[in-house]
């Protein structure tokens, strides 16, 4: 009896599952194939994808493994070298297209004049005024869109240049605006930037430069020039310097601001051709204004040139130092017409004086006599004009 209670026990008590088998005992070749993380597929790189030298550095085995913390950390990239950059363009150069060629042309050279003795300022005579206009503010960036100049040999006008520039985009409303161009005004009348460098210096050919605002003038000027192969130096005058020594209670210096301070006749705003005109006609004044002498002050002070008055560099009274004795028919007249002409008045006659106007009453006066004095003695070529002589010779 105790035995059936036993065996009627076990069969109803629940059996236990079967353990499994302990990992280590299974065949290797049941284990489920250990999964690739995903990012391991975001980084990877074909083979084709690296340079050759670091395809066979990854490749390599390691020399001397060390197994040590770091060696569980990726190792850090080899940097990939750059491909390599042709050599950069010197600042100084500019990339000019040229019957479907590109050459290098080297920016020539400028050389300023600073005219700062009277004998320079009386000897400038033979120059080219020029002046021009941008689509902007920045040279490499920006391109001149019209160039004008005026040639002046012996201080007389003889030659006037002047041309629109063919640009690569179509110009932008801000620029219509200003200068009144179109694309189409270009597109009829501009050449191209070859053919306007070309032409620019052979116009200009070894004549100093006169033009307002070197810093502005020059760069665009330079990249122009290259274009044309000019080597340079390329002398130039920067009539905004003169003008501050000439002016110096001005408070600005700009070419508008001068034009309209000196009267000058009007012309087209921000056309090239007008700004040359009106820039000629200011050089000349600031020419007059500096050929005065500081040291006598009286006559520079109570005579100056009449606002919109330019005197004419290759009049016969340009420059010349003029002593006045005796009372004219005309008045002061006469002296105020002597300026207008380009003239210096001196109070005294020296070994300098160029001419000595005599009214009647002075004829046999002191500066007369001083004036004879000096051309005897060999000192002096003092030339004596009466009034009607004088009125004659400023009249020419």
């Amino acid at each position: 009896m105790n035995l059936f209670k036993k065996l009627f026990r076990r069969a109803s008590d629940p059996q236990p599952s079967p353990s499994p088998a302990p990992a280590a005992e299974q065949p290797e070749d049941l284990l489920p194939p250990p999964e690739e993380p995903e990012e391991a597929v975001a980084v990877e790189l074909a083979p084709a994808a690296l340079p050759s030298d670091l395809n066979t550095a990854h490749s390599a085995p390691s020399a001397s493994p060390e197994p040590d913390a770091a060696a569980d950390e990726p190792e850090a990239p080899e940097p990939v070298p750059q491909q390599p950059q042709p050599d950069p363009v010197p600042e100084d150069t500019v990339l000019v297209s040229h019957n479907a060629r590109e050459i290098y042309a080297p920016f020539p050279p400028f050389s300023r004049l600073d005219l700062s003795s009277k004998r320079e300022l009386v000897a400038f005579r033979d120059y080219v005024v020029l002046a021009m206009e941008t689509t902007g503010l920045v040279s490499g960036r920006d391109h001149i869109l019209e160039l004008a100049m005026e040639r002046y040999e012996g201080g007389r006008l003889v030659g006037r240049f002047q041309g629109l520039v063919l640009q690569d985009s179509p110009l932008s409303p801000q620029v219509t605006q200003l200068t009144g161009l179109t694309d189409a005004d270009m597109a009829r009348q501009a050449i191209p930037p070859m053919e306007a460098a070309q032409r620019a210096a052979a116009f200009i050919g070894s004549a100093p430069l006169v033009f307002h605002n070197a810093s502005f003038v020059i760069p665009f000027l330079e990249r122009l020039l290259a274009m044309a192969g000019v080597a340079g130096p390329v002398a130039y005058v920067d009539s905004l310097r003169l003008a501050r020594r000439a002016w110096p209670e001005y408070k600005t210096y700009s070419l508008d601001y001068l034009i309209r301070r000196q009267n000058l006749a009007k012309r087209q705003p921000h056309r090239a051709r007008g700004d040359a005109m009106c820039l000629s006609a200011l050089f000349r004044l600031i020419l007059t204004q500096l050929g005065r002498s500081g040291r006598e002050t009286k006559l520079s002070e109570q005579f100056q040139p009449r606002a919109g008055v330019v005197p004419d560099q290759s009049g016969p009274l340009w420059q010349k130092r003029i002593v006045f004795a005796g009372v004219f028919q005309s008045g002061k007249a006469a002296m105020q017409m002597a300026v207008d002409a380009g003239a210096l008045l001196r109070e005294t006659v020296s070994a300098k004086t160029d001419f000595l106007v005599l009214a009647p009453s002075a004829a046999d006066g002191a500066k007369a006599r001083a004036a004879a004095a000096l051309n005897q003695a060999g000192k002096a070529h003092i030339t004596f004009l009466d009034e009607a002589s004088f009125l004659r010779m400023v009249r020419q």
